[in-house]
C-alpha cells in the first residue's frame, strides 16, 4: 500500500522565512530527518508532525494530507474589508508574518493578477471560509503590492532564477502602503510626490507606515497623456481635456497618478471638479486607462508611457516619475526578499523593464 503524504513543508517554511536547519531545531529533530520528511521520502510520526506544526504555527492537515486529497477549508481573515460581499468569489492565500490571509481577485485589494487558490463560500464573523481548488496549492513566497504594468518580470525573474513564486497585487500607492502598515504584504511598489518638497515616496513612508522600512529604487518612468492613435480631437495638453469637455479615463482616488492630475488641474485631493469634463472613467491601473482609451470609451487618459504603447496609443509627455519599492526591515532576513533585493541590481532585469519603453532603470536597486 502507499502509504506517501503530500506535504506542504516546504512553502510554509519559506513564507516562514526559516532554513531547513533552523525548523529541525525547533521541531527536535535531526537535519537530516527534515529533509527526509520535506521531500516526501519518509513520513512523520505524530509526535514529529505536531511539533512541525507547532514550530510553523500552522494547522497540522495544513502541513500533510493524503495524495488527491484537497486540503481542509480555512477559516482567513480576507484583505481588503470586502466582507458582506455575495458569494462565493475566488481568492489568493498567501501568508505574511505568519499569518495566512485570503486576498480577492477583483475588488477590496485591487485585483489579483493570479489563478486562484480557493474559493470563499461563507463568512465567519470577521473571517471568511475559504475552500481549497487544488490538491497542492504552494504559498507564494512574496507578496507585493503596487501599480507598475512590469512588476510581472520581477515575479518572472524570481521564477526563472530562483524558484519563488511571488502574489501581485494590483494596488494604488497609497492602498500598497496601508497593505504594507497593516501588515498585509511584503513589499509596496509607490510614486507619490510630496507637494511640500517635490520630492518622491520618502514622506508618505515616514508618516504611513509606523515601522523601519527599507526603500529601494525600481524605475524612473514617463507618464504621459494617452490618446486615441492620430490623435484625432487634436489635444495638444492635459489641460484641453477639461476645457473642450472631453471624456477623460482617470485613476482611482489614492493612487500616484490620480494625484498628479488633481495637482495639475487644481481639482484637490477629493476630485470635487472633476464634473468639469463632459464624462470620466475611473480605471483601476496604468494598463486599464490604456484599455478605456484605445477601445473608445474615453478620449484621453493619464498612464506611463509603457501602457499606452502596449495598446497602441499617442502620447504626450507630462512628467518624469520615481517608482520605488519600500520593504519593512523585518522582512530583510526573508530568502524571497534577499533574492528579490539581489535580482533588482542584475542587468538582465534593468534590460527587460527598459524594453518596455519610457523606464529609465538606473536606480534599480539602489537604497534611497
Amino acid at each position: 500500500m502507499n502509504r506517501r503524504l503530500v506535504t506542504s513543508l516546504r512553502e510554509v517554511r519559506l513564507a516562514r522565512g526559516l532554513s531547513q536547519e533552523r525548523l529541525a531545531r525547533e521541531a527536535g529533530i535531526s537535519r537530516q530527518s527534515y529533509g527526509a520528511l520535506e521531500s516526501g521520502q519518509s513520513i512523520p510520526s505524530t509526535d514529529v508532525a505536531l511539533r512541525l506544526a507547532a514550530a510553523l504555527e500552522s494547522p497540522l492537515e495544513g502541513l500533510f494530507r493524503l495524495p488527491g486529497s484537497l486540503p481542509p477549508a480555512q477559516e482567513l481573515k480576507l484583505v481588503g474589508g470586502a466582507l458582506g460581499r455575495r458569494l462565493p468569489f475566488p481568492v489568493r492565500v498567501a501568508q505574511v508574518a505568519g499569518t495566512l490571509r485570503a486576498y480577492p481577485l477583483h475588488g477590496g485589494a485591487g485585483r489579483v493578477l493570479e489563478t486562484p487558490d480557493g474559493v470563499v463560500v461563507a463568512q465567519v464573523g470577521e473571517r471568511v471560509r475559504v475552500e481549497p481548488l487544488h490538491p497542492a496549492a504552494p504559498l507564494p513566497h512574496l507578496v507585493a503590492a503596487g501599480c507598475d504594468p512590469a512588476f510581472p518580470l520581477v515575479a518572472g525573474i524570481l521564477r526563472e532564477r530562483s524558484g519563488l513564486e511571488t502574489l501581485a497585487l494590483h494596488a494604488g500607492s497609497r492602498r500598497a502602503l496601508e497593505m504594507l502598515a497593516a501588515g498585509e504584504i511584503h513589499m509596496a511598489g509607490i510614486h507619490l510626490r510630496d507637494q511640500e518638497t517635490g520630492g518622491y515616496n520618502g514622506p508618505f513612508v515616514q508618516r504611513m507606515v509606523p515601522f523601519p522600512c527599507l526603500r529601494v529604487g525600481f524605475s524612473t518612468w514617463a507618464l504621459d497623456l494617452l490618446l486615441p492613435p492620430g490623435n484625432p480631437a487634436g489635444v495638444e495638453a492635459l489641460e484641453e481635456v477639461v476645457g473642450r469637455g472631453l471624456t477623460f479615463a482617470h485613476r482611482e482616488e489614492g493612487s500616484g497618478t490620480r494625484a498628479f492630475v488633481d495637482a495639475r488641474l487644481g481639482w484637490g485631493d477629493s476630485g470635487g471638479r472633476t464634473a468639469a469634463t463632459t464624462g470620466q472613467k475611473v480605471s483601476l491601473g496604468h494598463l486599464a486607462v490604456a484599455e478605456v482609451v484605445a477601445g473608445g470609451w474615453a478620449d484621453a487618459g493619464v498612464a506611463i508611457r509603457a501602457a499606452g504603447r502596449a495598446w497602441g496609443l499617442d502620447t504626450l509627455p507630462l512628467v518624469e516619475e520615481r517608482y520605488d519599492l519600500v520593504i519593512p526591515r523585518h522582512f530583510l532576513d526573508l530568502p524571497a526578499v534577499g533574492a528579490l533585493l539581489d535580482h533588482l541590481r542584475s542587468p538582465l532585469l534593468r534590460r527587460r523593464v527598459e524594453l518596455l519603453g519610457g523606464y529609465d532603470g538606473e536606480i534599480m536597486g539602489e537604497p534611497a
